[in-house]
């Protein structure tokens, strides 16, 4: 057995203990610590899907948008024989290429 002064075995007995602290506390921050990570990527994941949302479905951007032309077409039902007037018609945007036949744009 290996003689140790008093100061030493202090010393050394404290030094143990000041390590097991430390531990103690890493074990403790560990969790803590990893949930705030999580959340934190939670978040920006969030704000990213948002972010892609809002740029891809921008109602100013139509990506590969049809050309339209505008059509006259009914703006109620009319019956055979009625007369047409203005307050039973209106335009209509209409995709230029599908104009029903005999359409007319005024």
């Amino acid at each position: 057995m290996v003689f140790q002064p008093d100061w030493q075995r202090e010393l050394s007995r404290r030094w143990v203990t000041l390590q097991h602290r430390r531990a103690l506390a890493r074990d403790r921050a560990g969790p803590r610590r990893s949930a705030l990570v999580m959340l934190a990527a939670a978040g920006l994941l969030a704000l990213s899907a948002v972010y892609l949302a809002r740029t891809l479905n921008a109602p100013g951007k139509a990506r590969g948008a049809v050309p339209t032309v505008s059509v006259v077409v009914a703006a109620s039902e009319i019956g055979f024989g009625q007369p047409l007037t203005p307050d039973r018609l209106k335009l209509a945007d209409w995709p230029a290429s599908a104009l029903p036949a005999g359409s007319f744009a005024s």
